[in-house]
């Protein structure tokens, strides 16, 4: 499957959090997705006068992808065996990562 097929397959699937997808489907969207917030993210930094257009193209298109984003996620964890309920884990802090301790005083 080529970068375009993957995107193509994401974008098409875009509502469908049964079934499954490929790694290569999974990681081709997330790099598509990559680029395109890295290009809009320069395009803001480097262009001041619409930086406030840029960041609402940025908010839209975090929104308009959020679902695309979590049914080819789900659809992965299918493929490898998982309940697609296992992406709540990413609201579970890590042990390694400790809470912000409160100063002495």
């Amino acid at each position: 499957m080529s970068f375009g097929e993957a995107v193509r397959a994401v974008l098409h699937r875009w509502s469908d959090f049964g079934g499954r997808s490929s790694r290569t489907e999974f990681w081709f969207w997330w790099l598509a997705t990559l680029l395109l917030y890295g290009a809009l993210y320069i395009v803001a930094a480097v262009a001041d006068r619409i930086a406030g257009l840029v960041g609402l193209v940025i908010l839209i298109s975090y929104v308009v992808l959020l679902i695309p984003s979590l049914a080819v996620f789900v659809r992965r964890l299918h493929d490898a065996g998982r309940s697609g309920w296992w992406w709540l884990l990413v609201f579970v802090p890590l042990p390694s990562c400790p809470a912000p301790l409160k100063p002495q005083q």
